[in-house]
């Protein structure tokens, strides 16, 4: 992820032609590379105090384990020994954490052109893999709206019930040609509402 937001907004239009910036133009370039590195920001500073947050409840409960070990009896290598031990899967469970945001973050990243990235779709839907299917589809949803700068309601369900396949695809086929036809205002919340009370 780029340092910050400069670094991120020069790797933006190092992928635009002179012609497409000047058509888009720099004030509307700036404002939603801005916004989109924002997104990004959030989604990983959230995974961090995530991550911060196990750690000090795991480190709490180690603790918790030590105080009640008999130091009449233990001497302190020994403690140390077990502190090493018990310790290892805080390491661990952040190391998982990371390495699972940075593998989601890469399998929608393709490189762009002049050292730019663009985000692919996510893959499709088919509700085959249950509550863990579906958080993982809803979260590589709202990364790609986040860096696709994509805001509208009705954007947002036109490209998600493209990805429906399978059994959801033909539960949401009326409501995929009432927004295909504009027939109905319904929100990217509601979606997710309805989609979560079937598979979530």
């Amino acid at each position: 992820m780029p340092p910050n937001n400069a670094t991120w907004y020069q790797s933006v239009i190092a992928g635009l032609t002179t012609e497409a910036q000047n058509t888009i133009g720099q004030a509307q370039l700036f404002n939603s590379s801005t916004m989109v590195y924002g997104g990004l920001v959030g989604v990983r500073n959230a995974y961090m105090q995530y991550t911060k947050d196990i750690a000090a409840l795991l480190v709490n409960d180690y603790l918790t384990r030590i105080n009640e070990i008999n130091e009449d009896y233990v001497n302190d290598g020994h403690v140390r020994a077990i502190l090493a031990e018990l310790i290892r899967p805080v390491s661990d469970t952040i190391n998982n954490l990371n390495n699972q945001l940075n593998r989601e973050i890469t399998e929608l990243r393709t490189p762009g052109r002049g050292g730019a990235a663009k985000m692919n779709l996510p893959e499709n839907f088919s509700g085959t893999d249950g509550k863990i299917g579906y958080d993982k589809w809803i979260r590589k949803m709202e990364l790609y709206f986040a860096y696709s700068n994509i805001i509208a309601d009705r954007a947002r369900l036109l490209i998600a019930l493209s990805r429906l396949t399978g059994t959801p695809s033909i539960q949401f086929k009326d409501l995929a040609e009432q927004v295909t036809n504009d027939q109905v205002r319904y929100t990217w919340t509601e979606f997710k509402r309805r989609l979560s009370g079937v598979y979530g």
